[in-house]
């Protein structure tokens, strides 16, 4: 069996210059999310991590306005997370309220109904920076959205190979666990 000689198909190769997108790349870039629906792609995807994987009941995206009222520093943050925001979009944050199946710290109690309280989760990738009065304003926003005390917020960590790990970030100090 004889091969055709390489030359010969590189003789045929035709390299056209770089133009305007075709209809179809038009429709598939158009598919594609936009910067203002990034947030909210990573919400859907922690909120049906935590759906499939984890089996919560319950779950909600909500979209929580950030007033100014809500905190002194508004304009600051907002301007640190113009470039990485993750959580907060249009002086909205985005954030999953859900039901766990499970007890996800040793001191969770269950209702009458023996199920656990609601957790609310913030979706945020792995390469954003925190500070402590960001955290505030997550706090005091959720506080603000539900009128009650909010104990911890989850953090569902989101990184590039679309693996989600999830951190309890507490409002102020707490005794450490005893290890059993």
């Amino acid at each position: 069996m004889d091969s055709p000689a390489p030359d010969s198909s590189i003789k045929n190769l035709h390299i056209q210059p770089i133009s305007s997108p075709s209809p179809s790349d038009r429709a598939f870039n158009a598919s594609l999310p936009s910067n203002n629906h990034i947030n909210a792609d990573l919400s859907s995807r922690v909120k049906q991590n935590l759906d499939l994987h984890h089996l919560w009941t319950e779950l909600a995206v909500h979209q929580i306005p950030l007033s100014q009222h809500q905190h002194q520093h508004h304009d600051e943050i907002t301007q640190q997370l113009s470039t990485e925001s993750s959580w907060l979009t249009h002086d909205k944050l985005h954030i999953i309220s859900g039901r766990p199946p499970q007890r996800l710290y040793g001191t969770d109690v269950q209702d009458a109904n023996g199920k656990f309280a609601i957790e609310w989760v913030l979706p945020a990738r792995t390469e954003s920076k925190w500070s402590l009065s960001k955290w505030h304003a997550v706090f005091a926003a959720v506080e603000s959205f539900t009128d009650q005390k909010l104990d911890r917020v989850l953090m569902a960590m989101h990184t590039e190979d679309s693996t989600v790990v999830y951190y309890f970030v507490h409002a102020g100090l707490i005794k450490p666990r005893k290890n059993l």
